[in-house]
């Protein structure tokens, strides 16, 4: 059976997100938008209406929280699990919280000085003075937009704890992490990998929240070596990957 790769956006971010990570993949990857709904669970479910029948998951923040649930859900169709700024764990009452204030705050300043301001957060210290990665994050918020956004932060705030799930993971795995990520910090990440059997950790060193622009290179080697285990065919040289 073919084995396919299927890449899940952050909140706020379009399918736009995984162009950096993908082209130095040699599997080609289907990157589904996030469905605007206010549950984590039906986000899983109509996904996995149209996902190929085996796949590995790669899920990104919010991503994360829905491809946990893509493997709660249809366990058998996971060939591998690649997590990148996520975690297993639900929100706390203070993430909540915040949840609910960052939208007040981005229906009161209006999408793109809201998704401005919220770049400077996510992304690490030399990313956060670069316009060209800022300005993309904002076209990314402005074109998921208030509504869909509230939608996601309601089924993020109530998604389930998944960290039982992980210690029973049979297929490959990779955990990737920012040195420098303040939503999702790297003692979290490194409680996630452990949680699962085998799996591969990976710290970019220089890199905040937003992996897939930050450090696509490392995002697309965990992914790599996770669709290697999977199926057990080598990837192509990665000199080659880049010449294309």
């Amino acid at each position: 059976m073919t084995v396919g790769l299927v890449c899940l956006p952050g909140l706020l971010c379009t399918a736009d997100v995984w162009d950096p990570v993908t082209r130095l993949v040699a599997t080609p990857a289907t990157t589904p938008e996030l469905p605007a709904l206010d549950g984590i669970d039906g986000m899983a479910a109509r996904l996995l209406a149209d996902l190929p029948d085996r796949f590995v998951l790669v899920g990104f923040s919010m991503g994360g929280y829905v491809a946990l649930e893509i493997l709660r859900a249809a366990p058998g169709r996971v060939a591998g699990l690649v997590l990148a700024a996520t975690t297993a764990a639900a929100d706390t009452d203070q993430q909540k919280a915040g949840r609910q204030t960052a939208v007040e705050q981005a229906r009161a300043a209006g999408m793109g000085r809201f998704g401005k301001g919220l770049a400077r957060y996510l992304l690490g210290p030399a990313a956060s003075e670069d316009p060209e990665m800022i300005a993309r994050i904002v076209a990314m918020a402005e074109s998921v937009g208030l509504e869909t956004f509230a939608l996601h932060q309601a089924a993020t705030a109530a998604r389930r704890d998944n960290t039982a799930l992980l210690p029973a993971l049979a297929c490959p795995a990779a955990v990737v992490t920012g040195a420098a990520d303040r939503v999702i910090a790297p003692d979290k990440a490194r409680a996630t990998a452990d949680l699962i059997p085998g799996a591969h950790l990976a710290v970019a060193p220089d890199a905040g929240h937003m992996l897939p622009l930050e450090a696509p290179a490392a995002l697309a080697d965990a992914i790599t070596t996770v669709l290697t285990k999977a199926t057990g065919r080598g990837a192509r040289d990665r000199e080659e990957i880049h010449a294309e």
